[in-house]
């Protein structure tokens, strides 16, 4: 019997021949059928959901490799109980999203994507694009991980205030003097723009809900579509608290291709000052090669 590690994520090179020195088959998932006795580990981003029906299939799993941070595709009891090792990539991922959601906050506040394309289609419209300037407004993070830490860290040259939320502080520090701790309902009560850098749970869910929120206020969605569901953010721009959302995830991403009813959504969402993108803020060509530094990293001191 061949150790085989199935592959269900882009990787990196070198951490491809790490694996192969181990010395380990690598199976693209795309090149299924396999015979999952076979497979020792398990790369993956979020093609594969490791249940408690895929563990049993796979009885010589022995270890998983998450490209990214978000534990939801993984049943993280049943490997413990199974004695399978699980590790993630939150730091390599944390630099490629903060950049990202700060690159959407600027677009929007500025008009640049609706001006852009405006000039393309030989439009000089000027008054309707003037822009606001980020100083003096106050940013909420939800979550205060390793991707909020380094959004607060690019966002502190901007000289806003930051509100950071979390539900465990232990091993995160505070980057700078303008960022403070702060309860859910001060984000809520102050925040003029609000980020979610929260994992996929169940309390997490429907988690933002415009009508908590005192002032009118941009949201930012870098987690999980679900946290900040489509519904919800329908719902806060029907009522006007919510002014603008830079969305790099949506609660029905997972339909591909979109159907009559996705589409339907994603023009409702477009009809406001919305920015979309496809789930690529985590996905740059830096970010892989740095995930893949820290797995391997990780997967070194188990094997």
């Amino acid at each position: 019997m061949r150790n085989t590690v199935l592959v269900a994520a882009t990787i990196s090179n070198t951490f491809q021949q790490f694996l192969e020195q181990q010395p380990y088959a690598i199976l693209p998932f795309a090149k299924a059928p396999y015979q999952p006795a076979e497979i020792i580990g398990v790369v993956t981003s979020t093609k594969i959901i490791i249940d408690k029906k895929f563990i049993d299939t796979h009885a010589n799993l022995q270890w998983i490799a998450r490209m990214g941070s978000g534990m939801e595709i993984i049943d993280e009891a049943y490997c413990q109980q199974k004695n399978i090792f699980v590790c993630n990539a939150p730091k390599g991922i944390a630099k490629s999203v903060a950049e990202h959601a700060l690159a959407m906050l600027v677009g929007l506040q500025k008009n640049i994507f609706t001006s852009s394309n405006e000039v393309a289609n030989g439009q000089w419209i000027r008054e309707p694009n003037r822009g606001w300037e980020l100083e003096n407004l106050t940013v909420g993070l939800i979550g205060y991980g390793n991707t909020a830490q380094a959004f607060a860290k690019l966002l502190s040259v901007f000289k806003v205030q930051v509100l950071a939320f979390d539900v465990d502080w232990a091993n995160k520090a505070l980057l700078h003097k303008n960022l403070r701790k702060a309860s859910l309902k001060e984000i809520e009560q102050q925040a003029d723009i609000v980020s979610y850098h929260v994992p996929l749970k169940t309390d997490t869910v429907d988690y933002y809900n415009a009508d908590a929120f005192s002032k009118k206020h941009i949201l930012i969605n870098t987690s999980r579509g679900p946290n900040c569901s489509t519904k919800n953010i329908l719902a806060g721009f029907a009522s006007g608290q919510l002014t603008g959302a830079c969305l790099d995830v949506l609660d029905f991403e997972n339909v591909q291709p979109f159907g009559d009813n996705e589409m339907m959504q994603l023009k409702k969402l477009l009809a406001y000052n919305c920015i979309i993108t496809p789930h690529i803020a985590g996905y740059s060509f830096n970010a892989i090669e740095n995930m893949c530094a820290e797995l391997q990293e990780k997967l070194a001191s188990f094997l």
